[in-house]
């Protein structure tokens, strides 16, 4: 909650001095900033179902254990011995697919969004630098405007970061 309500001031504040600059800058901030937020969860929907899976065979795993826990006695006469090995690996195997998923998912989400983090903070910075060169801002406004808006990566950053967090526990 702590990181939502640190975007939400940033967000807030990044708003409003950006606003003092040009108020074509400011909406084409905002905009982007709400154009990120449903594109993460279209993004981030997939992880629920990953995480379904990889908590659905941690459960098995456990359960695959203790089951070879209590057969102790067996295993231990080697009589099935084979068997019960076997099991646990392909109970392994199947959670380290869906584990090994999960994680690599979460990863090509966290690049796509930096990817349209970067976008957008190129558009607004070439965006403030055709307004400086038409002498519609000042030089101290296109440097107010360009720190303010790399200043706000992480944030942006943050947010899909934290969706897919959210999506991730919300699966398991």
């Amino acid at each position: 909650i702590n990181d939502i309500l640190t975007i939400v001031f940033s967000v807030a504040v990044t708003f409003f001095l950006i606003n003092s600059a040009s108020s074509m800058l400011s909406l084409a901030f905002i905009s982007g900033f709400f154009i990120l937020i449903p594109i993460n969860f279209f993004l981030t929907r997939k992880q629920v179902k990953l995480s379904e899976k990889r908590a659905e065979t941690s459960a098995r795993l456990q359960g695959q254990v203790v089951d070879a826990v209590t057969n102790i006695t067996a295993v231990q006469q080697y009589a099935r011995r084979d068997h019960e090995i076997e099991r646990l690996d392909k109970v392994i195997a199947e959670h380290r697919e869906a584990d090994v998923a999960g994680r690599n998912f979460r990863e090509k989400v966290v690049a796509i969004n930096n990817v349209m983090v970067w976008i957008f903070i190129a558009v607004i910075v070439s965006y403030s630098f055709l307004l400086w060169t038409r002498g519609v801002m000042s030089i101290g406004q296109l440097i107010m405007v360009t720190t303010l808006t790399l200043g706000f990566m992480r944030a942006l950053s943050l947010i899909g970061h934290n969706l897919n967090n959210i999506m991730e526990f919300y699966g398991e």
